[in-house]
């Protein structure tokens, strides 16, 4: 009896301690994704409309929505551009011991890059 109490405990925490790092996993792909972006941004001295619609179903695909991006569409060389991402991540947690909880968590990215490419 007590041994089955002990692992319900034990499988409780477990299952706690993931879903904890769910957000956590989520935040570290939303930054990998906008920092390729980021990179590209700068080899092409701005953000155009393919750009926008490839990052955003890369993000949808991750599991994002209400997904905002501002970014310039060209830059001089050598002028800095930032790029504003903001994105929502939604997911189900556990609340009380046999509820669950959607909870949602608005992920940010400001980044500045200097325009790399020679725009005439």
């Amino acid at each position: 009896m007590v041994t089955a109490i002990i692992l319900v405990i034990t499988l409780f925490l477990v299952v706690f301690m993931v879903e904890m790092f769910v957000p956590i996993s989520a935040n570290l792909e939303f930054k990998d994704i906008c920092r390729n972006f980021l990179v590209k941004m700068e080899m092409q001295s701005g953000f155009d409309t393919s750009d926008y619609a490839l990052l955003t179903e890369r993000l949808t695909a991750k599991g994002f929505h209400d997904i905002s991006i501002s970014a310039p569409s060209s830059a001089k060389f050598g002028s800095e551009m930032e790029l504003h991402i903001t994105a929502v991540f939604s997911f189900s947690t556990i609340n009380r011991l046999f509820s669950r909880e959607e909870k949602e968590f608005e992920m940010v990215f400001i980044k500045s890059a200097v325009a790399r490419k020679v725009i005439h």
